[in-house]
């Protein structure tokens, strides 16, 4: 994030303490240097899931080289505002995978992009009761579905989706902690498919953590 030009910022670090580095523009048109979620692939390019607040759009970067000075980019979604949160991981196709947020409705919406450049996708919505999604994360099993833990600003309680077809279209939700105001600033990870969620009890000023015992 280049708060000053309000771009997109990418660094390459070239050696371990990155005290020697590569830096790029990425994205410079408009005011898109806010809430950026970053993956690599195998090649160790980077994709970029960001938004921009100009216009309130969701929008995915796919670095063609190493130091993303070629990148491609492509809107996910334009309608109302969508992506001030978002959370990308790479599916074993080598596509992106995006959860991101709708502020204007208050859901949590999940992409699965079908080419390199997600300029075909597949969106579902994945939570759309209450108020949700401002604070999320993102995992894929190892079949490829997604698991999304995310806050529900409604209730004041963290929840989990597993989603049980590679387009979210169904899923399984689960409330995982309803004790306080709970689940901002959610971090997720799987272990052998289960969920490891970091969070923030806002109650108690507390870091918690919730160790998942079944998929669910």
């Amino acid at each position: 994030m280049d708060n000053s030009n309000q771009d997109l910022k990418y660094v390459r670090c070239a050696n371990a303490d990155c005290n020697s580095s590569v830096k790029t523009a990425v994205d410079t048109t408009g005011n898109v240097y806010e809430v950026t979620s970053l993956a690599l692939d195998s090649n160790d390019f980077a994709h970029i899931s960001y938004y921009h607040d100009g216009n309130d759009d969701q929008k995915y970067a796919r670095c063609t080289d190493a130091d993303c000075t070629t990148p491609a980019l492509t809107l996910i979604e334009t309608a109302g505002n969508v992506g001030d949160t978002s959370a990308i991981k790479i599916g074993s196709d080598g596509f992106a995978r995006i959860a991101y947020f709708q502020d204007d409705d208050g859901d949590v919406k999940y992409a699965r992009c079908t080419n390199a450049d997600c300029a075909t996708k597949i969106v579902n919505m994945v939570a759309a009761t209450g108020y949700s999604g401002e604070h999320l994360s993102l995992a894929l099993g190892s079949n490829g579905f997604a698991r999304i833990s995310y806050y529900d600003d409604t209730s004041n309680e963290l929840r989990f989706a597993r989603c049980l077809d590679a387009d979210c279209a169904t899923k399984n939700i689960t409330v995982v902690d309803t004790n306080n105001d709970v689940g901002k600033y959610n971090a997720l990870a799987l272990d052998n498919n289960f969920a490891r969620i970091s969070y923030y009890d806002e109650t108690d000023d507390n870091l918690k953590f919730a160790k998942c015992t079944n998929e669910d």
